[in-house]
């Protein structure tokens, strides 16, 4: 029991009493004792009232101003502080109270009032029963992906209802426990077209479910319930982005919208595309494709709204410089430079601008290592753009001066950077070379390297290449040279053989000589050749010494520059 001070606004004086607080929709309110200057206060402050009905009865002293019994509709804050006193019923004697009232934005609550004075108290006093009208209510919305909730309360006529409303869902699943009376009190799941459902999908009109919950008026002696509810998220398709109110809407225009719930703007030399599901390049006024390795570009004109691109193409090329000079209307209109991905003057992708200049444009780009490492595309050309805007462009404009190369093992062809030929070598000034006859490429084809021959082999047309028989290779095996055989030795294939017998050498080609090589002594010979005869007499060098069978050795010439003729004279 508390004491509290009570303002009566329809009175004139104040009752300083002691209370008992009541939270239930339905109870009963009886006196505590029964004494001299007793001040008493029985308040009834529940959530969410509508009306209440309070029957009261009993015997009290007297009449009005000995003992009383009060009842007053108010105004209780969160303390349960009572203002805005209205008295509906003020009675002495026997009691016999029967009230029913509603409440409105200034009373939510009502209270009993019993007081008495210093005389007798051989009374019984009084009773109250007394029903709150629950009024239907609608909390406040559950925002979280997950959670849980239910009936706080449990009183007759109830009728509450529970909004889950997590932002974008795309479904939710919903478990109930608990009880509630049969047949007459009712736990109704809906979505927002209140179709019943137990597992509920939504779409993108719908992204919250509710929970109604009802009772009558017969027995609520019951716990209710509790719903522990999960949700998926939703994602919006491309081209829709989720709204500030949870629904997919379409993107807005401008912009574009991949499936994320978000949407975007496009970058610079960017526009959406008809979906508006990704952006694509602006396609340019005029495109201008540069594949020599070697050159120079400017816009022919100057206009507003300009959108001009120059493509450097060499195909397949390892580095390029640019270096571009020029004037154009500051912060508007811009020159710049970016890799790219293009297939003659289609441009499928760039990267951001390595180079942006605006108003004196002055700048050399070297790019020695292309495509550019750490690349996330392969980039096969440079682009550069030219931007204007709507007014001011009375400028000179701009002019770029590139260089591009090939890698070290290629060589320029055709716009193109290409494999360096067989057999010859790309040093890495773009050009190729074919290698001297002894030499051929090495592995890499960036130089010349000597062919190294062996055995009889010589080194012509880039390979080794057996000397024909009765040849052997020169020192440098570049050539081949004739066999020289000593003067009793003559050749047998490609080996000096001796002569056995007592003949001696000479060479297969002459006449009559033996299949050894070997001729008969005194025999003269001529030679015929370039026109003149020349007699060459055989000699017996030794005689009958060292001589046999009357055969002599012969001497000629071992080499000839015009084909020979022999024509034999017996002595």
């Amino acid at each position: 029991m508390l004491r509290v001070c009570i303002v009566a606004l329809l009175v004139s004086f104040a009752l300083c009493a002691d209370y008992t607080y009541n939270d239930e929709y339905s109870g009963t309110i009886t006196n505590i004792g029964y004494n001299n200057n007793q001040s008493d206060n029985y308040i009834v402050n529940v959530p969410y009232a509508a009306s209440a009905t309070v029957k009261c009865t009993g015997e009290v002293e007297g009449v009005l101003g000995d003992d009383e019994v009060w009842l007053v509709r108010a105004f209780c804050d969160e303390n349960n502080v009572t203002s805005n006193h209205d008295i509906l019923e003020k009675e002495s004697g026997s009691i016999s109270i029967d009230e029913s009232f509603a409440y409105d934005d200034t009373h939510n609550c009502f209270f009993v009032d019993f007081h008495t004075d210093s005389s007798e108290t051989d009374y019984p006093g009084f009773s109250c029963e007394y029903v709150v009208t629950r009024e239907a209510v609608t909390y406040p919305a559950l925002t979280a992906a997950s959670g849980s909730f239910g009936n706080d309360v449990y009183v007759d006529n109830q009728h509450d209802t529970f909004i889950i409303h997590p932002a974008s869902i795309a479904s939710v699943s919903a478990r109930f426990t608990g009880a509630t009376e049969p047949v007459n009190d009712t736990i109704k799941v809906k979505d927002t077209a209140h179709v019943s459902h137990q597992e509920l999908q939504f779409s993108g009109v719908e992204n919250c479910f509710v929970v109604q919950f009802d009772t009558n008026e017969s027995d609520h002696d019951y716990p209710g319930f509790t719903c522990n509810y999960t949700t998926t998220g939703l994602t919006c398709p491309s081209g829709e982005y989720l709204n500030a109110t949870g629904y997919c809407e379409s993107c807005p225009s401008g912009k574009v919208c991949t499936g994320d719930n978000t949407f975007e703007d496009c970058s610079e030399d960017m526009i959406p595309n008809d979906t508006q599901t990704q952006c694509i390049w602006r396609t340019p006024d005029k495109t201008t494709v540069l594949t020599d390795l070697t050159g120079t570009f400017s816009p022919e004109t100057y206009y507003n709204d300009q959108y001009e691109m120059f493509l450097v193409h060499p195909l397949n090329m390892s580095s390029v410089s640019i270096t571009c000079t020029g004037v154009t209307e500051p912060d508007a209109d811009r020159v710049k430079a970016s890799y790219a991905l293009s297939s003659g003057s289609e441009v499928s992708s760039m990267t951001t601008p390595f180079v942006s200049a605006s108003g004196a444009v002055n700048f050399t780009a070297e790019l020695p290592s292309f495509p550019p490492v750490g690349s996330v595309i392969y980039e096969n050309s440079i682009a550069v753009t030219f931007t204007t805007d709507a007014d001011g462009d009375n400028y000179e404009g701009f002019s770029c001066d590139y260089t591009a190369t090939c890698a070290v093992g290629q060589y320029y062809l055709s716009g193109e950077c290409r494999a360096c030929p067989t057999g010859e070598i790309c040093p890495g000034n773009s050009e190729s070379y074919e290698c001297p006859s002894h030499q051929a490429a090495n592995p890499t084809q960036t130089e010349c390297v000597d062919v190294l021959c062996y055995g009889r082999d010589y080194a012509t047309n880039h390979e080794c290449v057996e000397c024909p028989t009765g040849t052997i290779p020169s020192n440098d095996r570049l050539e081949c040279d004739d066999i020289l055989c000593l003067s009793d030795w003559y050749l047998e294939g490609n080996e000096c053989a001796e002569c056995e017998g007592g003949l001696l050498p000479f060479w297969t080609t002459v006449p009559n000589a033996d299949e050894s090589g070997c001729v008969e002594p005194m025999t003269t010979w001529l030679v015929l050749g370039g026109g003149a005869a020349v007699v060459v007499a055989l000699l017996c060098v030794c005689c009958c010494c060292c001589c046999k069978d009357k055969k002599a050795p012969v001497s000629l010439p071992t080499q000839h520059t015009s084909p020979l003729q022999y024509v034999r004279h017996t002595q």
